[in-house]
């Protein structure tokens, strides 16, 4: 695991070697959870033009308390202090979960659009008909404003599974409700909120559909965990293996 400094905006991310080492990318983590809560697309709300920059897609997740959630919430925590040594001491944000039913949950969320202060050379990218279908957020776009590559979330159904390698199929984000189990691809990397303060964030890349339906939480998070046991594999936070969102090059 590597860190790189990234002076616009001023941040660090994690990034690994590619394989020519030429170059490197984002380290991607995928994990597993329950929705507690949400705000996604599809965007129909008005909002006035100079509070767009506050505008966000997010998800709350829980592992139910699970081992292997346990396990991811302990990783960010150990990439948390890791990234403490990148900061002047005390600078940083405390890494804190929010908790659910006495069950501690991972925020995930990424912003609408980018300053062009803060990315002055990024690609912009249309929003999804699916995200905005009214050309509500489309509309807000400026030239000190931008919807770039690392504001997208792009949101799938899993239809299959053949070892490791998942079949996804995309779909409307509107069809994710509170109670669905969901898999998040995330990268992670801390941000200057202010002169004298960082925070970790987590930025979705994507959101995929496991298993629908309150009424088949329990049921679902147990059989997880015994397969986990049987195999071994309580990773929690994992590099993922199939990226369905193009990793940023730095």
């Amino acid at each position: 695991m590597q860190f790189l400094k990234v002076e616009k905006p001023h941040s660090w991310k994690i990034v690994k070697s590619s394989e020519a080492e030429t170059d490197t990318e984002e380290l991607v983590l995928s994990f597993q959870g329950v929705i507690v809560s949400k705000t996604l697309p599809p965007f129909k709300t008005k909002v006035a033009a100079n509070k767009k920059h506050f505008l966000r897609q997010s998800v709350q997740l829980t592992g139910l308390s699970t081992p292997s959630f346990q396990t991811c919430i302990d990783n960010l925590q150990h990439i948390h202090t890791a990234f403490g040594r990148h900061v002047p001491e005390g600078e940083l944000e405390s890494f804190r979960t929010d908790m659910f039913l006495d069950h501690p949950c991972v925020d995930i969320a990424t912003r609408y659009y980018t300053s062009r202060r803060e990315d002055p050379t990024g690609t912009a990218v249309p929003f999804s008909p699916d995200v905005d279908p009214n050309g509500t957020l489309q509309a807000m776009i400026t030239d000190d404003h931008f919807h770039g590559v690392d504001n997208q979330v792009l949101y799938y159904t899993l239809i299959g599974q053949e070892g490791r390698k998942q079949h996804r199929r995309p779909t409307n984000p509107g069809s994710f409700r509170t109670g669905d189990i969901v898999e998040v691809q995330t990268t992670i990397s801390i941000i200057q909120v202010k002169k004298d303060r960082f925070r970790m964030i987590l930025n979705p890349h994507t959101l995929a559909m496991l298993d629908s339906g309150p009424s088949v939480v329990s049921a679902h998070m147990f059989k997880t965990q015994e397969k986990t046991e049987a195999h071994g594999n309580a990773e929690g936070c994992i590099p993922s293996h199939e990226d369905h969102h193009q990793s940023t090059r730095l």
